[in-house]
């Protein structure tokens, strides 16, 4: 992590102040990440955070993605054996601050499973 770029995306009419760098182990993973801050409220008020993963040399990234497609009532599921790039878009102050209670949860479990050989976190019953 020692090249760190700015960047501003557009998402949406919003625009977000973002930072990307390149995480180097035997692979390569890009990172980018921001959020343009709170809004006041829901989507529909502007506010907007960003995550992106990108495969940036031989990281194996697999993706499953569960939803509705515009258009049809129907749920889908489309399940990606290799993908480039997973780009998540929330919209809304407490969707914000529950991606950033997410990813705080995602990486103290997985830390602790890492250094426990994948048992479940000691604090799960």
């Amino acid at each position: 992590m020692e090249d760190i770029k700015r960047n501003i995306r557009r998402i949406d009419r919003e625009f977000i102040k973002t930072v990307k760098t390149e995480m180097v182990n035997c692979n390569i993973l890009e990172v980018e990440t921001g959020t343009n801050g709170y809004h006041g409220g829901d989507t529909g008020h502007g506010g907007r955070a960003l995550v992106r993963l990108s495969d940036a040399a031989s990281t194996d990234m697999r993706c499953l993605i569960s939803g509705e497609i515009a258009g049809y009532s129907q749920t889908y599921e489309i399940y990606f054996s290799h993908v480039d790039s997973v780009e998540i878009v929330v919209g809304g102050d407490a969707e914000i601050e529950t991606l950033i209670d997410s990813l705080e949860f995602i990486v103290k479990n997985l830390k602790e499973q890492l250094n426990n050989k994948g048992e479940w976190p000691k604090n799960i019953q």
